[in-house]
């Protein structure tokens, strides 16, 4: 498939627009897109934003010009109406990816120390990953966010989808990341191996349905290594591969590179 582009710049004075395109691109199927590259209705009583000090006198502005500024300076609010989008979705994801974000597009533009490296957004994005869970009301996706599980006194709020409280699904906890137990949660040898960071090549546990009784659910050990679980009260079983682990909670595993700890 070819492709051709052309792009045009012109000032609009009335609804009709007339414009001249190369003579390639006659007898082709063409698509027009229109955006407007400024405004003179204010979309907001908010002040105008500016262009960040390293572009100052190398760029002409043609309208409210995006800038990046400190989180507590609400300049580059978005805009309802206009921005509907980041408001709509920004509140859904948990507090450590916004903060990402936040640093990456702020201090990270002009101080080369403080911007995200590659490996930490492949760690945020494999926590975001593992910090999935599931309304039980609507099934809509959701995310355990622990800093606003303190926050609000334990509660997990209410599901963005369907407005109607969370239940937390057990959790695994291993070392300082969690992970949500839902139906379908896999671990792979990166949450089970620290020298195999982001190796999802292999899987060697998942939760699954009791097959007699379906109130009961465990971490299968789908690995070739014996597990070593000790339950609440301090006994000791083995886990033996193609064996499970019930859910419960204060239940810890030994998986043999880490340990966990089931909690809810």
């Amino acid at each position: 498939m070819f492709m051709q582009v052309q792009r045009l710049i012109e000032t609009v004075t009335s609804p009709r627009l007339v414009i001249d395109l190369p003579g390639s691109f006659v007898n082709h199927r063409v698509e027009i897109l229109v955006l407007t590259l400024d405004d003179h209705q204010p979309v907001s009583s908010g002040k105008k934003r500016t262009p960040p000090p390293q572009f100052a006198g190398r760029v002409r502005e043609l309208g409210d010009v995006m800038s990046s500024v400190p989180p507590s300076d609400d300049a580059n609010r978005p805009v309802p109406g206009l921005h509907d989008n980041p408001l709509a979705y920004w509140p859904i994801y948990p507090q450590f990816l916004r903060d990402r974000f936040t640093r990456a597009f702020t201090a990270g533009l002009h101080d080369p120390h403080a911007r995200i490296r590659e490996s930490e957004w492949r760690a945020t994005l494999m926590q975001l990953r593992d910090a999935i869970l599931y309304c039980g009301q609507c099934g809509a996706e959701n995310f355990y966010d622990g800093e606003s599980l303190r926050a609000n006194g334990g509660q997990p709020g209410a599901c963005w989808s369907c407005r109607q409280p969370l239940t937390l699904p057990f959790r695994l906890r291993l070392g300082r990341e969690v992970i949500m137990l839902n139906h379908d949660t896999q671990l792979y040898p990166h949450h089970l191996d620290p020298q195999r960071l982001y190796d999802l090549s292999q899987l060697l546990a998942a939760v699954q349905q009791h097959p007699q009784n379906p109130n009961l659910w465990g971490l299968k050990n789908l690995s070739a290594v014996k597990w070593a679980m000790t339950m609440a009260d301090g006994t000791i079983h083995d886990v033996e591969p193609g064996r499970s682990v019930g859910l419960a909670v204060g239940v810890r595993v030994n998986f043999g590179p880490v340990e966990g700890e089931i909690r809810i």
